[in-house]
C-alpha cells in the first residue's frame, strides 16, 4: 500500500509508480470513481472506451456480428444504404 498527502487545496501526488501502471503522462487525465467505502482513480481514456463496451455489450451478437468481415460488411452495406 502507498499514501498520498492531501494539499490544502485537495490535490494528491500519484506516485511514479502508479502512473507508469495506469499508462499517465505529464497532464494527462484520470477518471475518479466512488464504489462503497472504495475510491477507484483510472486512467480515463481507458476508463471511458470500457464504458462504451459496456453500453453496447451484446450488440454485435445481436447483430449478428462475428467477424471482422462481418463488420466490414455491415459498414458497406450501411454506406450503400446512405448512397456514401
Amino acid at each position: 500500500m502507498q499514501t498520498a498527502r492531501v494539499t490544502p487545496d485537495g490535490q494528491i501526488r500519484l506516485p511514479a509508480n502508479i502512473r507508469k501502471l495506469l499508462n499517465i503522462n505529464d497532464g494527462g487525465r484520470v477518471a475518479i470513481t466512488q464504489r462503497d467505502n472504495y475510491i477507484i482513480i483510472e486512467n480515463a481514456s481507458i476508463a471511458a472506451i470500457d464504458e462504451v463496451r459496456n453500453a453496447y455489450k451484446g450488440a454485435a451478437e445481436e447483430l449478428g456480428i462475428e467477424t471482422e468481415e462481418d463488420i466490414v460488411n455491415l459498414v458497406k452495406e450501411y454506406r450503400k444504404s446512405k448512397n456514401v
